[in-house]
């Protein structure tokens, strides 16, 4: 008689879809991801007077051949079962990727007490099932003991896991290794050790990609032999120097920490470097791009990406940015995100909070308030050195960015856009139809003081924070000529006209750059800015004539009638007269506007005339 010591698995440990190991064709198998061959596993000993291991042919829960005894143990060597022992059937996987694998269940006394394979199973892969066949001598599936091999899958060690064509959970743990996740919607975790990791195909459709987590230790991440499949996988490269390629469609790629190397390829993507000095590449496709803590490295690359900088986001290079305006909306095709940089009291930075340098090779590099920095390769600094200019490539000119009310929350007022919703007093929802924006540089601002800013402080109007508008812009106050109380009647004065009769209302003289928005709507309505009443563009002959040729061609373009406005003759300009031809062209205004004469005599003060 010989012993012959082979190693399996316990039944607790697979898990099914029909949650036991009593399965049909059809049917799905997966041993646990976080099955360990150095902990988890059941010794199996069977004494036997010849080399294979025979089943139960006769189904009677004693087995074929009566000289086969066994004896089953933990690992930690407590004995489970003992007695005559036997294969109760046979199951046969596929992975889907042409890789066969034989379970066996082995059966004491009737009981199912462990599995064995053939080869080993890899823990976490999905396999199908293709039969369920008796372990009997005249179907040929009776085995030898020498036929099972134990398991290689050790978490301590680096070994190779190949996934298959379902939706795989592998889980490498330590050392150096290699997995192949193969298709279907995969989840990988690498674990510690330096990984490589070639995820495939995902599931049945582009939305189901694969997830992987390198865990510690320098990873390689990337499509299985340098292939791209389109579909949307989300990488995360945690500890260490990683390399992470995306392939195709929209990623997710996080870096971690550590220096990475980050490369989105083709699709929409979002990349996110984490801490450390990191290389990031868009490639084509139109991604966002967040370089995190750390001294980065980025590129866009083809089509128009979205640079996103944080408090803290280091010194960073950006080797391509696209200065051009294809698509002639006013901006350049790449874009900065600066919403998360603050300045020194935490206030969201602006265009005034940045210094504008050269590199001393002739590019640009812009310096915010708490330290970072980009430098545009190949941008020179006059490109961005105004206002209107870091506002064309996403740095906004406004103190907090002016915050307009929506009927889905209060919007940036450089978001809105025509066809946008906004929320008026008395007229509900109304759809934008046109957003123009004039800006003026120090060189303007200083020939012309009179086209200040003025700074309304925080909560003089209700407002929510400091509120830049332009020296025309009506702001929504209580009419005093009818009655002190503030609900009775209320008309707009002019912002300019509050400076010298309001409290908390300047001009913003140390203002060297400002760009004013113009919110034009179907009619002229009170709207809430930075929750402060106030008014939408009125097209008045004053308004249009300061706008550029630029801003009136575009608004012209859209709506001509109202270029009749500004025909009425300047040698004999009759205000009363361009008023009527207003109100026939858009409309009269929401509200009576206050004279500046009416304003001072109201407050008790002499009209302000530094204007």
């Amino acid at each position: 008689m010989t012993t012959f010591f082979l190693r399996g698995y316990d039944l607790s440990d697979f898990y099914s879809s029909t949650g036991s190991v009593t399965v049909s064709p059809g049917d799905v198998i997966q041993l646990a991801p976080t099955w360990d061959a150095a902990s988890d596993y059941l010794q199996v000993n069977v004494t036997d007077d010849e080399g294979t291991f025979h089943g139960d042919a006769n189904s009677d829960e004693v087995g074929s051949d009566s000289n086969q005894f066994g004896t089953i143990k933990d690992s930690a060597g407590n004995t489970l079962a003992s007695g005559q022992i036997y294969l109760e059937e046979r199951i046969t996987l596929s992975d889907g990727e042409g890789n066969i694998v034989y379970v066996y269940v082995v059966e004491m006394g009737g009981g199912e007490q462990a599995v064995l394979t053939n080869p080993p199973i890899v823990p976490g892969v999905t396999y199908s099932v293709s039969a369920v066949d008796n372990v009997d001598t005249s179907l040929g599936t009776v085995p030898n003991y020498n036929d099972f091999s134990w398991s290689p899958y050790d978490a301590a060690i680096g070994q190779t896991y190949d996934g298959g064509a379902f939706s795989d959970q592998i889980e490498a743990g330590g050392g150096n290794d290699t997995v192949y996740s193969g298709g279907g919607a995969d989840t990988v975790y690498g674990g510690d050790g330096n990984d490589t990791i070639y995820y495939g195909t995902g599931g049945a459709t582009q939305s189901d990609g694969d997830t992987v987590y390198g865990g510690e230790g320098d990873d390689v991440i990337d499509d299985v032999g340098g292939a791209e499949y389109v579909y949307d996988d989300t990488l995360y490269g945690e500890g260490g120097n990683d390399i992470l390629y995306g392939g195709g469609g929209d990623d997710e790629i996080y870096g971690g920490a550590g220096g990475d190397f980050i490369a989105g390829e083709t699709g929409n993507d979002e990349l996110f470097g984490g801490e450390g000095a990191d290389q990031i590449s868009g490639g084509e496709g139109y991604d966002i791009i967040v370089g995190g803590a750390g001294d980065d490295m980025l590129s866009g690359g083809a089509d128009d990406d979205v640079l996103v900088f944080q408090d803290g986001s280091g010194i960073d290079v950006i080797t391509d940015f696209d200065m051009r305006d294809d698509d002639l909306n006013g901006v350049t095709n790449d874009q900065f995100d600066v919403s998360a940089l603050t300045d020194a009291n935490g206030n969201p930075v602006n265009a005034w909070d940045v210094v504008v340098s050269d590199d001393g090779t002739g590019s640009a590099v812009l310096t915010f308030p708490n330290g970072e920095s980009v430098t545009l390769w190949g941008v020179s600094p006059t490109q961005v050195d105004t206002a209107p200019e870091l506002y064309s490539i996403g740095i906004p000119c406004y103190v907090s960015g002016t915050r307009i009310m929506t009927p889905s929350g209060e919007v940036p007022v450089e978001d809105l856009r025509a066809g946008d919703q906004v929320t008026t007093l008395g007229a509900g929802p109304q759809p934008l139809l046109w957003h123009g924006k004039r800006c003026l540089g120090r060189d303007i601002l200083a020939e012309h003081p009179e086209l200040l800013p003025v700074l309304i402080r925080n909560g003089t109007f209700g407002n929510r924070g400091d509120l830049l508008v332009s020296p025309q812009h009506g702001i929504y106050v209580p009419d005093p000529r009818i009655s002190p109380d503030a609900g009775a009647h209320r008309v707009f004065a002019r912002a300019k006209h509050l400076v010298s009769t309001q409290a908390g209302v300047r001009v913003a003289w140390g203002k060297r750059e400002v760009c004013y928005h113009h919110l034009l709507l179907p009619r002229h309505a009170v709207i809430i800015a930075n929750g402060a009443l106030s008014e939408s563009l009125y097209p008045g002959r004053f308004a249009l004539s300061g706008f550029d040729r630029v801003a009136r061609a575009e608004l012209f373009g859209l709506f001509p009638a109202l270029e009749a406005i500004l025909r009425v003759p300047r040698t004999a300009f009759d205000p009363v007269k361009a008023d009527l031809v207003t109100t026939q062209l858009y409309g009269p205004p929401a509200h009576p506007y206050l004279t500046g004469a009416r304003c001072a005599v109201m407050a008790g003060s002499p009209a302000n005339t530094r204007w």
